[in-house]
């Protein structure tokens, strides 16, 4: 089976018809369904249900459909990276973050990039969403990594691109196995309420403090909060001691996943944000190392 074959039978379920997916591939139709019946035959069973206005998938080839479109935009990412890896030209990327994200995106992401493309020098800048925004459009950013889908009024479709890095998703709790709590099957967000709750030293850390506590009140009690370290790894280790419970984004999960630590979704507590990067679809001189970036973001983010 070879990428071609795949790249045929894509384009005819997208024009639903051998005929017009053969102009459009600059084949002749013969030659198009060809391919297919090697590819029919190849894979044992039939694709398509022959009809006189078009064709019409079978479910085996509802399942190759799927599994194409994944693999030929695999192919392309593995190409375009092989492409900037070997680019040994240096270049420089401006990237805002928003406050919000600062929390949840460890420093060793961003660390690990710069390991691997020496020849890109990324500069970070932590901003309000409104500032990211605003930069971003004045040229003053490159790329933003932002969590609010920003307005599309504001940043139309065709002049900037937007792309989902992580979806919302349930937020973890980190506790010691020495917590009494720990070994309660039916924990809730009340639980709480005489715990210490932990917190990374941040510029933002006031903002997030007074987020974490009105989320606090609205389960009817006030919290202790302290900030206590600038890595999720140090953070950890405080948990692990008994210092204190903190609340984590599951894309963080990997440092909190050492002995003495146990991890538990709440169904009352709020789900973390989506987390979006949007950059300008100009074409320009970073725009190769952005989508590299992009790329990069979403594969440790996955």
């Amino acid at each position: 089976m070879e990428l071609k074959q795949l790249q045929c039978f894509v384009q005819i379920c997208r024009e639903h018809s051998i005929t017009k997916a053969a102009q459009s591939l600059f084949l002749s139709r013969q030659a198009l369904s060809k391919i297919i019946s090697n590819l029919e035959a190849e894979a044992g069973v039939p694709l398509f249900i022959r009809r006189t206005d078009g064709v019409e998938l079978t479910p085996s080839g509802k399942l190759l459909l799927e599994r194409s479109e994944q693999l030929l935009q695999q192919a392309d990412q593995m190409l375009q990276e092989v492409r900037q890896t070997g680019d040994s030209n240096p270049c420089e990327l401006r990237i805002g973050i928003c406050h919000l994200l600062l929390s949840m995106l460890d420093s060793q992401i961003f660390s690990e990039f710069r390991r691997r493309f020496p020849h890109c020098t990324l500069k970070l800048e932590a901003m309000t969403i409104e500032e990211c925004f605003q930069a971003l459009q004045e040229g003053r950013l490159d790329g933003v990594c932002t969590a609010a889908k920003p307005d599309e009024t504001v940043f139309p479709p065709k002049e900037f691109h937007l792309a989902l890095l992580s979806p919302s998703s349930p937020m973890l709790l980190a506790i010691s196995d020495r917590n009494p709590l720990s070994g309660k099957t039916d924990l809730t967000f009340l639980d709480l309420k005489d715990e210490t709750f932990l917190f990374l030293i941040l510029p933002q850390v006031e903002h997030m403090s007074a987020y974490f506590q009105n989320l606090c009140l609205e389960h009817g009690f006030s919290p202790k909060c302290e900030a206590v370290s600038t890595s999720h790894w140090l953070l950890a280790d405080r948990v692990a001691h008994n210092d204190g419970v903190h609340f984590l984004p599951p894309l963080v999960r990997p440092c909190f996943e050492i002995p003495g630590v146990i991890l538990r979704t709440l169904p009352d507590a709020q789900p973390s944000p989506e987390i979006y990067f949007l950059s300008t679809a100009s074409p320009s001189v970073s725009t190769p190392s952005l989508i590299l970036f992009e790329r990069y973001l979403c594969e440790f983010l996955a």
